[in-house]
């Protein structure tokens, strides 16, 4: 580019050369090569200048006491968007100090309690900032997702159904209210909602992810790949869309794609076991055996149970799965109850005794061999939250005759063993194990950190008549867990210690061996 083709003003002063200096081409050079350097020294003072009155500005932001509500507003949002959620909660509650009628930080407050899972604080704020601004559709909106996030599905719609009135292009509505249709069983309602979130906002990814989720449910396989492909597009770096794909393309018998998907949902989430599992079993479809099992080995690494995939494949029927492999299904979930959900999900699609079992909403019903079938409804007390009871199918436990059924409370779970030829019901801590000679049952219950369970490990003898509870241990300072039997008198299992401030766990082996009475002895 031609200097000339410059005005004078633009040209920057430290370049201009005085006219009696120029005088032949060796001077000319070396002037040149001066007043050069000392531009580029100089620029290099005055870009540290300007960083540093960045950083100073920054820096005085970050220290200046907030003078006013809107202030303190401000900053919490940065923290918020930090996801530092208490520093943003102690600015949200300094905010509405100054001002109590600042609706807007009711509501983000409420969705810093979302976020740590205090979801009745959530809904408190929420309920504040309606009272507020009773046309506030964000603050209906958000109310209802903590709502469902407690299983209180009615009380989310009728929120979330409530936002959309007031606001029918909030995108996130209508998400929610699929997501809630997903939970009760509404495929196509959560379709349809989906498909109006993506029409308001064709930017939200988790809309498409979750409509082909739900495409996937009705074996719609080509139209679940087209959203996967779409979630993939906005979100690149996010592995479960890799991992969602795959699966499809899994079932669709396309297996070299699904390995490519799958190895790039692993090299974007290394640690994240369900994908390790979901690829072994695409090896094991191809009889690669030898990359199946290591990426079973490599499960066992995370710390994680695994069980041989290429010789389940061999002796039962696709895809159908029992015991402890079933919590394989639940990797990446943190709610026991939707870990109940999406194994009942996959259990009514391939168990090969999903025939009996049917699903209507908030019901459960079970067809019993003696021709009478068992109802389990849902049932939650109006405006009582922790009145919440929800019941989900696990199995079928064949070799003793029993359904085994998950039911959840506001805080903790336990299980159902129903019997199917007479329909009684036994009341369990945890999911079974059965002995090798079907006698008996035992169930370990690790309690030992949060309380919402029992601490305790009990033994069962199956009888003609039902279950009778022979012995029941309760374990000081440790919890158990992942009991095996041995052989018929003697268990493995896994002393789970508490550290000092009972932020973790470590584990010790223990035996669990019968002498008269069972007995636990360290390894």
């Amino acid at each position: 580019m031609n200097m000339n083709h410059f005005p004078v003003s633009s040209v920057p002063t430290l370049l201009l050369i005085p006219k009696f200096a120029i005088r032949n081409s060796k001077f000319r050079l070396m002037t040149n090569v001066k007043l050069l350097l000392r531009f580029c020294v100089c620029l290099q003072m005055l870009c540290v200048l300007l960083v540093g009155l960045s950083s100073a500005s920054l820096a005085q932001t970050t220290q200046i006491k907030p003078q006013t509500a809107d202030d303190y507003f401000k900053r919490g949002n940065d923290y918020r968007n930090k996801n530092d959620y208490e520093k943003a909660i102690a600015d949200y509650t300094e905010a509405l100090r100054l001002n109590p009628q600042l609706a807007k930080a009711f509501l983000n407050r409420a969705l810093a309690h979302f976020n740590l899972k205090d979801f009745d604080t959530a809904i408190a704020d929420n309920t504040q900032a309606i009272k507020i601004n009773p046309r506030y559709a964000e603050a209906y909106h958000n109310r209802g997702t903590a709502y469902a996030r407690q299983g209180n599905y009615d009380a989310g719609l009728a929120d979330i159904n409530r936002a959309i009135k007031l606001n029918p292009r909030l995108a996130e509505a209508y998400f929610s209210r699929g997501v809630i249709n997903n939970a009760l069983g509404n495929n196509d309602r959560a379709i349809a909602d989906y498909s109006l979130a993506v029409k308001l906002d064709p930017q939200l990814g988790k809309a498409y992810y979750n409509r082909g989720t739900s495409y996937s449910r009705n074996k719609d396989y080509d139209r679940a790949i087209s959203d996967y492909t779409k979630t993939v597009s906005l979100t690149p770096n996010e592995s479960m869309a890799y991992w969602a794909r795959g699966s499809v393309y899994a079932d669709k018998k396309e297996y070299d794609r699904a390995i490519a998907d799958l190895t790039k949902a692993i090299s974007l989430a290394p640690k994240d076991t369900k994908v390790y599992s979901k690829r072994a079993e695409v090896y094991c479809t191809q009889g690669r055996k030898d990359l199946a099992t290591a990426d079973e080995n490599k499960i066992i690494e995370l710390g994680s149970s695994v069980y041989d995939r290429c010789e389940a494949s061999n002796t039962s029927k696709a895809g159908t799965i029992a015991g402890a492999q079933l919590d394989e299904l639940c990797a990446g979930i943190d709610n026991s109850y939707e870990c109940a959900q999406a194994i009942e999900e996959h259990q009514l699609k391939n168990s090969e005794h999903a025939r009996r079992v049917i699903r209507r909403g908030g019901q459960l019903r079970l067809k019993l061999n003696n021709g009478r079938r068992q109802t389990l409804k849902d049932y939650q007390k109006a405006n009582e939250d922790d009145s919440v009871i929800q019941y989900n199918f696990r199995e079928y436990l064949p070799e003793l005759g029993y359904f085994l059924v998950h039911r959840q409370f506001y805080e903790g779970r336990d299980y159902l063993m129903i019997h199917d030829a007479s329909g009684r019901r036994f009341q369990l801590q945890s999911v079974p194990v059965v002995s090798p000679d079907r006698r008996r049952l035992v169930t370990t219950s690790n309690g030992i950190m949060g309380g919402y369970n029992p601490n305790a490990i009990q033994i069962w003898r199956a009888t003609q008549r039902g279950l009778v509870l022979e012995q029941t241990i309760k374990p000081q300072g440790w919890g158990p867990s992942d009991a095996k039997w041995i052989d018929n008198q003697r268990i493995s299992l896994t002393k789970n210690l508490p550290s000092a401030d009972r932020s973790t766990t470590r584990p010790a082996p223990a035996t669990l061996i019968l002498r008269g009475r069972w007995r636990v002895e360290q390894q």
